[in-house]
Order: structure tokens, then C-alpha cells, then sequence
């Protein structure tokens, strides 16, 4: 569907055009420093949900939340933390 793998922000950027959504209006859930990347690239606000990989510096800097499972996740929306986007 895409061209360019992640971290290129493609994916990201066409999931967007489809739903007719602004980037920074939506959030990503990955798992890995690639799809973090690819989602920041984008516009998106990138949630983390460690696998194997725990996040550098580097990636602590462009997340907008990490999470230990998807109950947290879900825990998060429901108190509706990510309401306050820019």
C-alpha cells in the first residue's frame, strides 16, 4: 500500500488522507523505534507499547505516553488524557 517502509512517515500520512484527519489530531500506538519515528514524522502523537525494545533518550523526547499494555492504553482514553491536543 505504501512505497516506503517505516520510519518513513508514508504509512502514517496515507492512513490519515483515508480517515480525512489532521496528523497531529491523531494518535499511533507502536510498539518499535521505527514506527515511533514514522509516526512523529507524520504529525501523529506517538504512544508507546514496549515489546522487547525499551526506548532510548532519543525516543522518550517524541512520545506522547508510554504505556505497559494495551489495558493502560485503553485506561488512558477512558480518563480521557489525550484529550488536550495541540
Amino acid at each position: 500500500m505504501v512505497e516506503n517502509s517505516k520510519p518513513d512517515p508514508e504509512i502514517y500520512l496515507k492512513a490519515c488522507a483515508l480517515l480525512e484527519a489532521n496528523p497531529s489530531e491523531c494518535q499511533a500506538l507502536e510498539d518499535s523505534k521505527n514506527g515511533l519515528l514514522a509516526a512523529h514524522r507524520a504529525g501523529c502523537r506517538p504512544i508507546m507499547v514496549p515489546d522487547l525494545w525499551q526506548p532510548d533518550e532519543d525516543i522518550l523526547k517524541i512520545i506522547d505516553g508510554k504505556y505497559e499494555d494495551l489495558d493502560e492504553v485503553k485506561a488512558a482514553f477512558e480518563s480521557k488524557i489525550f484529550t488536550d491536543i495541540n
